[in-house]
C-alpha cells in the first residue's frame, strides 16, 4: 500500500570534483504499519545547458560560409539535427532519426538526388539554406 509523503525537501551541493550531490529527507506518515519508502534518484546535470551551448556554437562555427553540400553533410550527421527533423515531422518517421533518413529528407526538400548537386543548381542551394539551415539554426537559438 503506498502513502503519501508529508513533506519532501530537497538541496543539492557541489563536489569538489565539480560535480553535484543531491540530498532528500523524506518524512511519511507514521500512522499505517506500512513504513516502506521508495527513493528514486537521478544524476543531477548542472553545466548541460553550458555544454549544449558550446557544442551550438561549435556547430555554428563549422556551418559558417560553407557550401551548401557541405554544410548538408555535417547537418545529416549530427544528432541535433536529428532531434529537430523528428521535432518538425514533416515526414512521417516510423524509426530514429539517423544519417540515412537526414540525407533523405534534405535531398527531397531541396529536390535533388546527391548532395554534390546542392553546389551545382542554384535554386536547390538556395532552397538548402532557406529551409533547411536557417530554421534548424533558428531552432538551436531556441536552447532546445
Amino acid at each position: 500500500m503506498n502513502h503519501q509523503a508529508h513533506s519532501l525537501s530537497g538541496t543539492t551541493a557541489r563536489t569538489a570534483t565539480g560535480g553535484s550531490k543531491l540530498s532528500l529527507r523524506i518524512v511519511t506518515e507514521h500512522d499505517s504499519e506500512d513504513h516502506t519508502q521508495q527513493l528514486y534518484l537521478a544524476p543531477l546535470q548542472p553545466d548541460l545547458p553550458r555544454r549544449q551551448t558550446i557544442r551550438h556554437l561549435r556547430l555554428k562555427d563549422r556551418l559558417a560560409g560553407g557550401s551548401a553540400s557541405g554544410n548538408a553533410a555535417i547537418l545529416m550527421r549530427d544528432p541535433g539535427f536529428w532531434s529537430y527533423l523528428q521535432l518538425i515531422s514533416l515526414t512521417a518517421y516510423n524509426e530514429e532519426i539517423d544519417v540515412r533518413s537526414a540525407r533523405y529528407f534534405i535531398n527531397r526538400l531541396c529536390g535533388v538526388r546527391w548532395r554534390q548537386e546542392l553546389d551545382q543548381i542554384d535554386t536547390a542551394a538556395e532552397r538548402f539554406f532557406q529551409l533547411i539551415e536557417r530554421p534548424f539554426l533558428e531552432w538551436l537559438d531556441t536552447g532546445y
